[in-house]
């Protein structure tokens, strides 16, 4: 053969190794288990603790920290593995990860901390930079948000040590509405998806699983009726307004009749200032209303029910929303004293014989208007509170 022909040969030969060599390297890489991969029962307990120093020290490279992806890993997080087919895939090695990367123990361990990650065992402790956190407290709160309620704000007392699941049952099933992310003790959701979260929802679970929640908290059909009319609509109520929308707006009904009696007494106007004090008398007690300015024609511009509600009579909304929690109850006592001091110096304004004796209820009144704005808000904070459910462990 000439000699020139035995450089063509090598780069022929050459090119075969390639060639066979790429073949073999792909279907490794689409290989995911070897047929001798160990058997579940062949698979030791793991530490996961260990197995997470393990996976930062060899693994994180590739699959990312915490095993959310990354690298030329593939994103091991909420994949569903179990331990026994992560020791499978550790003993066999898949595409560019070699077989036999841990053995024994270590093997073992870094299969229980995977399963962990992936939501398909145990749960490992969360990481910081390597550091292990201790697990979650059994506890937390769920608490439900929007004007009718269609959000969630789910908060923990420690952080998750793995991505868990946030998810609403009942009796039409059970749907996901949240990931909590690893080291994080906190999600918010604006809005479900679901309308209001009190309809049809019987309990929140959070947790690697809804089949195995690490914590719930159940919602009561109580509970959820109370909810119901503090936040969506009582059938009791005006025009069946929920509690908040329709204590807010008696409360800027009155604020509103304060400007005008003040400025009924700006234009010495008489007749308006009694009228407007006949008005404070009868925002604050509700129906039936009294004549308190003896023109013989009561007048109430709310809507009845009254922000106290008359003595003796059906409940007022103060009433009603301190039996919200105990939060609400807690504010009700000074939104109370406000509104009774406003009544207060109504009636006298109502029964005033001249201009000038409308001085000193006018002031008063004035001078209360900010302090109804504040202690309102206060009661309106507290009763929001009330949506709050305790998170615990099943």
């Amino acid at each position: 053969m000439p000699e020139e022909g035995r450089p063509r040969r090598w780069w022929l030969l050459i090119g075969l190794f390639a060639v066979v060599s790429l073949a073999v390297y792909g279907i490794a890489r689409l290989q995911p288990f070897e047929p001798s991969a160990p058997p579940a029962a062949a698979v030791p307990a793991g530490d996961a603790a260990n197995g997470e120093t393990l996976f930062v020290a060899k693994c994180a490279g590739c699959h990312g920290q915490g095993g959310a992806g990354g690298g030329i890993g593939p994103a091991l997080v909420d994949t569903g593995l179990d331990a026994p087919s992560v020791a499978g895939v550790i003993a066999a090695g898949r595409g560019a990860m070699p077989a036999g990367l841990f053995t024994g123990q270590d093997a073992a361990d870094v299969a229980a901390y995977v399963a962990g990650i992936s939501g398909g065992g145990a749960t490992p402790p969360a990481t910081t930079g390597g550091a292990t956190t201790p697990a979650p407290a059994a506890g937390g709160t769920v608490q439900l948000t929007g004007d009718r309620l269609t959000g969630i704000r789910v908060r923990l007392d420690q952080p998750a040590p793995v991505s868990w699941g946030v998810w609403a049952e009942g009796p039409a099933g059970t749907r996901r509405l949240a990931s909590i992310p690893p080291a994080s003790a906190l999600v918010v959701v604006d809005d479900a998806g679901l309308g209001p979260l009190v309809q049809g929802v019987d309990r929140f679970t959070v947790g690697p699983t809804a089949d195995a929640p690490a914590l719930t908290a159940p919602l009561g059909a109580d509970e959820a009726g109370r909810l119901r009319t503090l936040f969506i609509g009582d059938p009791d109520l005006p025009d069946g307004a929920s509690t908040l929308d329709a204590a807010s707006g008696q409360v800027a009904v009155m604020r509103d009749h304060i400007r005008f009696l003040v400025l009924a007494r700006q234009e010495r106007n008489l007749a308006n200032i009694r009228f407007h004090g006949e008005h404070m008398v009868n925002l604050a007690y509700g129906n039936p209303p009294e004549d308190v300015d003896g023109n013989g024609d009561p007048s109430n511009p709310g809507d009845g029910v009254g922000l106290l509600g008359p003595e003796g009579g059906r409940p007022g909304y103060t009433a009603r929303l301190a039996a919200t929690g105990p939060e609400a109850a807690r504010e009700a006592d000074a939104f109370t004293l406000v509104v009774a001091e406003i009544a207060t110096a109504g009636r006298e304004c109502g029964a005033i014989a001249t201009v000038e004796a409308s001085d000193a209820c006018v002031a008063t009144i004035g001078d209360r208007s900010g302090e109804l704005r504040r202690t309102w808000a206060a009661l309106r904070t507290g009763a929001l509170r009330s949506a709050t459910i305790a998170l615990e462990a099943p």
